[in-house]
């Protein structure tokens, strides 16, 4: 069984400084970062990961950070666009907990979401410097939607030819998916590998507070053979459909 991924673009966090999301390289550039939501779909199931961030106004009140997001950016006109109802969809995957990945809870009302244990673990008392990210001090956005996880440990089947993988580094529960296209193996990577350039000169992607684990995961990932997909990298919408 093979699986079909399309990104779809829910913003752009723009004029980000390029030292925060590669280790301190960079400094004195800037990136504009794209937000995603990936479709997948085999001709049978369709799956989402990652639902992106709320809104404009949240990222410039809660993160002081410039999003972009207009109607053409919206999940649920895309998810019909590709003729999906998020009113109907069941299955979404979360590679972590972050706020510019968790924004659309609210939008899909009959979806139960799979989140690795240790990360809802985390996520619900982070230490004081991941505050922010999770959005502890407002109360986490997550938590209303705790009784609809799917709570896994560690490496699972999700369907045959989808697996997700524990990629620590980024946060202690990030996981990433491996995906069989029709001829390759693709990994979507989440946050573990935000840009091209993580991957190609082993930098981690920023922040990330366990640089120990980031490495350890690099080297087992190292060790197959898929194409990356990283996530906030552009250049993935150079292509409508990866399969």
């Amino acid at each position: 069984m093979s699986w079909s991924i399309t990104p779809l673009n829910l913003g752009w966090l723009r004029h980000r400084p390029k030292e925060a999301i590669t280790f301190q390289h960079g400094k004195g550039e800037f990136v504009d970062l794209a937000c995603f939501a990936w479709l997948l779909r085999d001709g049978e199931r369709t799956i989402l990961v990652d639902l992106g961030p709320e809104s404009t106004e949240h990222a410039a009140r809660v993160h002081k950070v410039a999003l972009e997001k207009t109607p053409e950016h919206d999940l649920v006109d895309l998810l019909s666009a590709h003729g999906v109802d998020a009113n109907a969809l069941t299955d979404v995957i979360l590679t972590h907990l972050h706020w510019d990945h968790i924004g659309g809870l609210p939008l899909l009302p009959a979806a139960t979401f799979l989140v690795q244990d240790i990360e809802l673990r985390y996520g619900v008392y982070p230490p004081a410097f991941d505050h922010r990210v999770y959005e502890f001090t407002t109360g986490a956005p997550f938590l209303p939607f705790i009784r609809r996880m799917k709570i896994v440990s560690g490496r699972h089947e999700i369907a045959p030819g989808l697996t997700a993988i524990l990629t620590p580094g980024h946060s202690p529960g990030h996981q990433s998916l491996l995906v069989e296209g029709k001829d390759v193996t693709y990994l979507l990577a989440g946050d573990y590998i935000d840009l091209d350039e993580n991957w190609d000169k082993r930098i981690p992607s920023g922040p990330t507070p366990d640089v120990e684990a980031w490495h350890r995961t690099y080297d087992e990932l190292a060790k197959l053979n898929v194409v990356m997909l990283p996530g906030h990298d552009g250049r993935v919408l150079e292509r409508e459909v990866y399969d």
